[in-house]
């Protein structure tokens, strides 16, 4: 089992989220805040401004004309998408080493988690009251504690797989009795160590939770992760090792032609996004 202090000696070790994006982001969010302003924030980090303009350019977010400068770029694409470009441009490189046990190809799970967080955007409609920029941050985010215990994990993942199987353990039960602690309390203390909102942290957090969650984000967070499993993102062996999805679906009222809908209405946006990451660094 890992001790808490060896858990929080690998997050101390993942570099801090992006001071220039968190700063931009929240000018974003202000609807009083001059483009101009938000602009000169992001020319702070020449690599992120390089890879917002790239992926601004890209097929998905692209306009007619070629967009050269941050200040055309928030113009033509609106404060919405330009957060979305932030978070992707800040977030990629978490996800560029293997995250041995949960994902068998590389880069499986940054694509996971991009889906989820286009996925959980396009949910938003279920719950009016939800924020779409937060929802779509913490879906890309809601993993991001797998890649710290997949350190261990080349030793364990056998015997997370083994009480699953043989003792009908729930995953996420497996993962604390055999580590200590699940991934998705592991991505919470992330989140909540860099400083992201509450609902986005509640959201890693309890994604997997068996019964409803109370908070509106968990359940859009849950239902998204679980099409994009559905969709073939993920093909790691815990993928299907939870529960609470079919009370999830009836507190939705969603039927199989209704998820059928949703995931052919996303297949195209995402596949646009995960093709045009291989323009960013």
């Amino acid at each position: 089992m890992i001790s808490i202090d060896s858990i929080f000696k690998q997050i101390d070790y993942l570099p801090s989220f992006n001071q220039v994006s968190f700063k931009a982001l929240n000018l974003l969010k202000d609807k009083e805040s001059h483009t101009k302003d938000i602009a000169d924030v992001i020319r702070f980090d020449p690599g992120l401004m390089a890879n917002i303009l790239k992926l601004a350019n890209s097929a998905y977010y692209a306009r007619a004309n070629e967009i050269i400068d941050l200040v055309g770029a928030i113009n033509l694409l609106g404060r919405a998408k330009m957060v979305q470009i932030l978070i992707i441009s800040s977030t990629s490189r978490y996800f560029k080493n293997i995250a041995k046990g949960y994902e068998q190809i590389q880069g499986e799970l940054w694509n996971h988690s991009i889906s989820t967080g286009l996925i959980a955007e396009h949910l938003a409609y279920l719950e009016p009251e939800t924020d779409k920029d937060f929802l779509f941050t913490a879906g890309i985010l809601h993993d991001i504690g797998k890649t710290v215990l997949s350190i261990w994990l080349s030793d364990l993942w056998n015997d997370i797989v083994y009480l699953v199987k043989s003792q009908s353990m729930e995953f996420l039960d497996a993962e604390k009795k055999v580590l200590g602690f699940s991934h998705s309390q592991v991505s919470a203390a992330i989140l909540q160590r860099w400083a992201f909102p509450n609902n986005v942290v509640l959201a890693a957090k309890f994604h997997h939770d068996r019964k409803v969650h109370k908070n509106p984000y968990v359940r859009i967070i849950k239902l998204a992760d679980y099409l994009s499993i559905l969709m073939g993102y993920m093909t790691s062996e815990d993928n299907l090792m939870y529960g609470g999805y079919d009370q999830l679906m009836s507190y939705y009222k969603i039927q199989s032609k209704d998820m059928q809908v949703i995931m052919n209405d996303c297949f195209n946006i995402i596949q646009k996004v995960i093709d045009d990451l291989g323009k960013i660094n």
